[in-house]
């Protein structure tokens, strides 16, 4: 780890005395503190990052900027109400030597001993100590992490309408519903107009056709049996 005036030069050689002195289990001394504090963070963070978006962004579209504001927001809340279990951690990972000659011990074990030692040293106040940069350090990282992650969403959701629209589309052309126009901008819905008697004709070819494939594509029974019953009636059969 690489701390404000640390012995160390870098976090190789952090970890390579860290084992030399402590073994294996020096890396997780404060799993269980770190696990009881990631687990109300990111709880905290997507509450008030939803309820940010459902007040500024009621209709849920893509805003980068709407998307930013509520993520550094839920970082900033989400810090500033696990500040405490963080002010653990950080006694259980240093262990400084200062503080244990203090309160008198060998070693700082457990979260309820770490809350102990700041009650001790600083009263209620020292579980809230470095609020204000803890709160200007995590709201950068959540608003950048939220808004990539709406642009990756919103971009997903555009090329998966894209392809759906390509698929519906493409299984009229086959049916000979609509007319596909090549390098035009739209498909349009064209029928043989030519006359009545021809149109009748027309769409009693395909209406078979336009009933199955729509059953191909998992469309509700009562959907196609309307479809067909609908055609059946107006021509007449």
């Amino acid at each position: 780890m690489q701390m404000y005036n640390s012995p160390y030069r870098s976090c190789f050689e952090c970890m390579s005395k860290l084992y030399r002195a402590e073994g294996i289990g020096a890396f997780y001394r404060s799993y269980t503190t770190q696990l009881a504090m990631n687990i109300p963070y990111h709880a905290i963070h997507i509450v008030t990052y939803e309820k940010c978006q459902k007040w500024l962004n009621p209709d849920r579209q893509y805003n980068p900027g709407v998307h930013m504001t509520a993520g550094a927001a839920a970082g900033a809340v989400a810090a500033a109400c696990t500040t405490p279990l963080d002010m653990c951690k950080t006694l259980l990972n240093t262990q400084e030597t200062s503080t244990l000659a203090q309160v008198q011990e060998s070693r700082i074990v457990g979260i309820m001993s770490a809350l102990r030692t700041i009650y001790i040293m600083n009263g209620i106040t020292g579980f809230f100590k470095g609020l204000q940069a803890r709160v200007l350090y995590q709201m950068p990282g959540t608003a950048i992490s939220w808004s990539i992650y709406e642009l990756f969403k919103h971009y997903m959701v555009q090329k998966q309408n894209e392809s759906m629209a390509q698929r519906y589309d493409s299984d009229l052309v086959k049916d000979r519903v609509i007319r596909d126009l090549g390098n035009e901008s739209e498909t349009a819905i064209k029928f043989s107009i030519d006359s009545e008697k021809s149109m009748r004709l027309s769409l009693g070819a395909t209406t078979n056709k336009t009933v199955e494939r729509l059953r191909s594509l998992h469309m509700p029974s009562s959907l196609t049996a309307n479809c067909a019953a609908a055609d059946d009636n107006w021509l007449g059969k």
